[in-house]
């Protein structure tokens, strides 16, 4: 993974990632941190800093669809295929909390401020955290 700043050539960062497909990406900026999901049901966590993988997370039992970052909180948020939606403390990195989402596949999911997360599913229903 490698991020350039827009309408430079300038390289802010570059990550050595796994060779499996990458699904998700996301950053907490004050942490200089970033998260990677992917189908080899991990969740990656990089120093921003030098590219390197802090730990590497597997709670999931399917390929990641999406990786949230509170910006607000050190919380991330990370959706499987099965539709199973944890909760990760970043100060207990190591014991997220499931947290039950919707019968539907869900389609959106972020933070529409620094402590609401709202999600939406394939059914149009919407759920408000």
């Amino acid at each position: 993974i490698k991020a350039w700043k827009l309408c430079s050539d300038n390289l802010t960062f570059s990550l050595e990632a796994e060779r499996s497909t990458l699904t998700s990406f996301d950053e907490h900026e004050a942490e200089n941190l970033i998260f990677t999901g992917g189908r080899d049901n991990r969740i990656r966590m990089y120093a921003r800093s030098d590219g390197k993988v802090l730990k590497v997370l597997e709670s999931h039992k399917n390929a990641i669809c999406k990786t949230v970052m509170c910006p607000s909180r050190r919380k991330l948020l990370s959706l499987d295929e099965d539709r199973r939606l944890f909760s990760w403390d970043l100060d207990n990195i190591m014991n997220p909390e499931e947290m039950h989402a919707f019968a539907g596949n869900l389609t959106i999911l972020r933070y529409l401020s620094k402590t609401s997360l709202i999600a939406g599913d394939v059914k149009g229903y919407i759920k408000v955290w």
